[in-house]
């Protein structure tokens, strides 16, 4: 293989917040089929496993949907104060990799040029979506020992055998169970699932390749190991893969291991049955699957042909994010259709946070140096801080219920409408304001409206018009119209320019 410099990509980020008392988090788990409270192996820490991208072209949006999930996962783990351990593999070594290679005429001893390329892709994608790193990225060409070492130690309990040309594969008739913890597939869908051309030696059909032996003037010098002796020149399984990084990194048993719903069967259900074969225990104790994007009413796929980069499908910064808001909004499980619209209503939704953001950041500015102590507005603040704190309340409920995350998206809206009605009722408020103490020291006269002081409210006033009108918040608008009139002027609106701003004759 071509020993090419590799990034090692490591994130120590852990936790962002520890509890005495941590909730229960419920997830619905593949493997039981039903909903169940989070029971981890070490209290308050969270083992993680992800399957991550075949680094041989571009991740699609569909792809990315499964890297959002966990992200979300990990969060709100984080959140509620555990501590968290991703590990997400990296697929270097695949048939598609190799056809690419090969369609690309890269030269003997330069596959990895084109795997590290696309990884780098990844991890740039992965930024802009501001997803969490995973604590590790392991890719399979720097573990294959470990995939050796697990296929003999199969071989010793009669789960693995080679066949003559030195392919190994995974005895499923010797494993009982095999294929009925996560789809309970019957013996025909199967067949139909694992059919392959080119398996004449396996014993079963059912059997999956654990190591493909290597096919003169077929395969790849640069993607091809052995172990003289043992097991003969070749390449691993895909499944095998992820079974032996697994364990490597967090042992015979994990907590959650995550992957899109195409990935029950045929990948985790071998998964299950090459790390339960070897180590004799559970592999995994809670499985969560998120569901597909679909395009035109199809499964997104690169098989398909009608796939989204999510770089042409989200060209600009806020593409990105609302893109981002779209995959988090939605339930993780339920299949999910792209469409513009459906950006189009994440952008408009993220406008309205952030333009509710602004103005809390805004308003905190404004008041750092002022104290409110009449009753009245003590009353009000603690009846918004129970509103508030109720939806507050309702928000993290949704997260502990298998990630409800429309449910608590309706919790945020909820807030972000409550500021929304405070902060319209401080402007008229203060629109109000103005204009009294305008009466009370301008006593009517012609000669005060001309005064710097006037109009710097007038201006102030058509500002927060132009916004109002920008937010169609037409009855705030009409109502500083009519405050600007009271102090003695008329505005008058430009289409494509600013509002023209007079002085009202006598």
């Amino acid at each position: 293989m071509n020993d090419a410099p590799r990034m090692e990509v490591v994130n120590k980020r852990n936790t962002i917040r520890t509890n005495d008392d941590i909730p229960d988090l419920i997830l619905f788990n593949t493997k039981s089929r039903s909903k169940e409270s989070l029971k981890t192996i070490v209290p308050r820490k969270v083992s993680m496993y992800t399957c991550g991208p075949t680094v041989y072209d571009y991740a699609h949006v569909g792809n990315f949907r499964a890297f959002l999930t966990y992200d979300l996962v990990k969060r709100v783990l984080l959140y509620f104060g555990y501590d968290v351990t991703h590990i997400c593999n990296l697929t270097d070594v695949d048939d598609k990799i190799i056809n690419r290679a090969n369609e690309n005429k890269l030269p003997n001893g330069k596959i990895s040029e084109l795997t590290l390329k696309f990884e780098n892709y990844f991890f740039e994608d992965l930024k802009a979506l501001n997803v969490i790193l995973a604590d590790k990225y392991p890719r399979a060409t720097d573990h294959i020992p470990e995939m050796m070492d697990m296929i003999l130690e199969l071989a010793e309990k009669d789960l693995a055998y080679e066949t003559d040309d030195g392919s190994w594969y995974f005895a499923t008739s010797n494993k009982e169970g095999y294929g009925e913890q996560l789809v309970q597939l019957n013996r025909d869908e199967m067949e139909m699932s694992t059919k392959s051309v080119g398996n004449d030696m396996k014993r079963n059909y059912q059997d999956f390749a654990l190591w493909k032996a290597y096919k003169e003037n077929v395969d790849r010098e640069d993607a091809t190991w052995e172990l003289p002796g043992k097991i003969q020149k070749g390449r691993p399984g895909w499944h095998v893969e992820c079974s032996a990084m697994a364990r490597k990194y967090l042992g015979d048993t994990i907590d959650i291991h995550g992957g899109g719903c195409d990935l029950q069967f045929p990948h985790h259900e071998n998964e299950i049955a090459q790390s339960e074969g070897a180590t004799g225990t559970t592999f995994c104790n809670c499985w969560v699957h998120n569901g597909f994007v679909n395009i035109n009413d199809e499964k997104m796929s690169k098989s398909l042909g009608n796939f989204l980069t999510l770089r042409t499908a989200c060209p600009k910064p806020d593409d990105v994010r609302a893109f981002r808001f779209l995959i988090m909004s939605s339930q993780y499980q339920k299949q999910l259709s792209y469409t513009s619209d459906g950006m189009v209503a994440s952008k408009r939704a993220l406008k309205r946070i952030d333009k509710v953001m602004q103005q809390i950041n805004d308003s905190i500015i404004r008041k750092s140096d002022t104290t409110d102590t009449e009753s009245d507005d003590q009353q009000k603040k603690s009846l918004l801080d129970n509103d508030i704190a109720k939806n507050l309340e309702n928000f993290e409920k949704a997260l502990l219920d298998d990630l409800s995350m429309p449910r608590a998206s309706a919790s945020l809206f909820s807030l972000i409408k409550i500021a929304e009605n405070e902060f319209k009722q401080e402007e008229e408020a203060a629109a109000a304001a103005a204009a009294s103490e305008d009466d009370n020291n301008n006593n009517n006269t012609d000669s005060n409206n001309n005064n710097m002081e006037v109009m710097d409210k007038v201006m102030d006033l058509v500002a927060k018009r132009t916004d109002a009108k920008e937010a169609k918040d037409w009855d705030l608008a009409d109502s500083l119209r009519t405050r600007i009139v009271e102090l003695g002027f008329v505005v008058k609106d430009v289409k494509g320019g600013d509002p023209i701003v007079t002085k009202i004759e006598s």
